[in-house]
């Protein structure tokens, strides 16, 4: 990499000599609650992925064998905050966010509560997952703009047991039907 500058929000740098298939990863966040908007390659808007690389999220892209000349727009972003309840429910849930073309798992942490994003401004649904609890309201729908939005809670309900139904027939008994948890 060469001759990198951050202006106006702005990241600019040349990848010089990068083979067929590599993977640029940039850091998805930069300052407060600013992250990746715009990535592009020689001019061009390119789709990139975010994953998370020892702790941190990046937003990568994939390159074609050369050099490049790259550009990184940050904009101001948002977190969405909230809580599922009781907190016996967090471990093991997850909260999936989609919207647009960003889909993200957050862990919840052993109080029950989490945090999402920073996310660009955009309309998010938001869905509590486990194997243990079901959760109400089952889904959630936050509009997000620059500033956070906390509040957007769940409550967790045991999930019944699990019974398997088993029917066997023989010609010397009558038929017979059995019952066992799962």
């Amino acid at each position: 990499l060469s001759m990198p500058a951050f202006a106006a929000n702005t990241l600019t740098f040349t990848a010089t000599g990068s083979p067929a298939g590599l993977t640029l990863l940039v850091p998805n966040a930069s300052g407060n609650n600013k992250i990746v908007s715009t990535l592009q390659v020689d001019g061009v808007t390119q789709s990139f992925t975010v994953a998370t690389y020892q702790g941190l999220p990046y937003a990568g892209v994939v390159l074609t064998a050369g050099t490049h000349n790259v550009s990184v727009t940050y904009t101001p972003a948002g977190k969405i905050l909230g809580q599922i309840s009781p907190s016996a429910a967090a471990t093991g849930s997850t909260i999936q966010v989609q919207g647009g073309s960003i889909t993200q798992s957050a862990p919840v942490a052993a109080d029950g509560t989490y945090s999402v994003g920073p996310l660009p401004a955009g309309t998010y649904t938001l869905t509590p997952s486990s194997s243990s609890y079901t959760f109400s309201p089952s889904s959630q729908s936050v509009t997000l703009g620059t500033a956070d939005v906390s509040g957007v809670n769940f409550t967790a309900a045991a999930r019944p047991a699990a019974y398997a139904l088993s029917i066997s027939t023989s010609p010397s008994r009558s038929n017979g039907v059995a019952m066992q948890e799962a």
